[in-house]
């Protein structure tokens, strides 16, 4: 009866081992993601001055301040 109670513990403990294993492995994936959010975060912050530029030219661009419904070219002209 104690030897099957020992081997139940035995069991048990090495089903809490695959568990921690298995909370590692998602600890390490989650270390994965978190970095590459840091990466997008850091592209978005050095490209937030070109994006602002980009926006501010594309709100003062003459073609579509005077027709914003009309189609307009890159080079301002309507089609």
């Amino acid at each position: 009866m104690l030897d099957h109670f020992l081997a139940s513990l035995e069991r048990i403990g090495g089903l809490l081992d695959h568990f921690l294993a298995s909370l590692e492995q998602i600890g390490g994936l989650l270390d994965h993601f978190l970095a590459m959010l840091e990466r997008i975060e850091g592209c978005l912050i050095t490209s937030r001055p070109r994006l602002s530029r980009l926006t501010t030219h594309l709100i003062t661009f003459p073609a579509l301040a005077e027709s914003p419904h009309e189609n307009v070219t890159r080079s301002g002209s309507t089609n």
